[in-house]
């Protein structure tokens, strides 16, 4: 009897005992988030151009101003904000990259 149980222990292995341990991933599931979050960033880096092209619009708009001091106060802070949709793009653009990488694309 301790003969059986010995042997039924360290059996060879079968191509069958591994698959039994395979579990399948639901690679549907991994994917939807992933393509949201592309699909979200493409739209959010589409207003933030959008917002740049106003930025550009509004600074036009500062030029004529009489008040020589304001109008220099208001290109700064203009151009302060234009600097820093310009880093959420890079960020954007960053972090698409890496979804690209996760996703072997």
């Amino acid at each position: 009897m301790e003969g059986a149980l010995m042997n039924s222990l360290f059996k060879p292995a079968q191509d069958e005992d591994f698959g039994a341990n395979v579990i399948a991933f639901p690679l549907h599931r991994a994917t939807h988030p992933v393509a949201d979050a592309r699909r979200y960033g493409g739209s959010l880096r589409q207003n933030i151009e959008a917002l740049k092209g106003h930025l550009r619009t509004l600074e036009q708009v500062v030029l004529v101003l009489e008040d020589p001091q304001e109008r220099q106060r208001l290109k700064c802070r203009i151009d302060s904000q234009a600097a820093l949709l310009s880093q959420r793009l890079d960020q954007l653009a960053a972090f698409d990259r890496l979804l690209q990488v996760c996703c072997g694309q």
